[in-house]
């Protein structure tokens, strides 16, 4: 099974706040983007861990992976 390169960070991206709105959908695009290259067709959502609080953060969900890769 193709997958993308690991990385703790995506090294293309200079911007590092991820946890807010605008970071996790960068975010999503280039983990999307990273598994549409590897041949694979991975649901990506932004999910608000703390609905209605004024510093909310965001974080990034894959759904449909199982251990890291894709069913």
């Amino acid at each position: 099974m193709k997958v993308p390169p690991f990385a703790n960070a995506p090294a293309s991206a200079p911007q590092r706040r991820w946890d807010d709105r605008e970071g996790a959908q960068r975010l999503a695009a280039i983990i999307r983007r990273a598994w549409h290259d590897a041949g694979h067709d991975v649901p990506v959502e932004v999910i608000e861990t703390q609905p209605g609080h004024p510093d909310t953060l965001y974080t990034v969900r894959m759904p449909t992976l199982i251990n890291g890769l894709p069913r």
